[in-house]
């Protein structure tokens, strides 16, 4: 996936199988087995979509997990502001 295309469904379908396993388990036990499972994807698919092994593939899950949790408390923080809540 490039920086600036849109995630495909199978992709957004990965991502979100890979937040949840997190959630489930911490980043550091999951698996490429437990994200494909997950998603319903073959390890296969995972390797194109995240090429680099292992390492790459937590660093990329860590960095989209962090910035979709960014995110959603930069929302947050917004939501509090407009209704005077510090």
């Amino acid at each position: 996936m490039s920086p600036q295309a849109l995630p495909s469904a199978t992709e957004r379908r990965v991502l979100e199988a890979a937040k949840a396993c997190c959630a489930r388990w911490g980043i550091d036990k999951v698996t490429i087995d437990d994200i494909a499972a997950e998603s319903g994807v073959s390890r296969a698919t995972l390797n194109r979509m995240f090429p680099g092994g292992k390492d790459r593939r937590q660093k990329e899950h860590k960095t989209r997990f962090h910035e979709a949790s960014d995110a959603g408390r930069r929302a947050g923080d917004r939501v509090h502001l407009a209704r005077g809540v510090k």
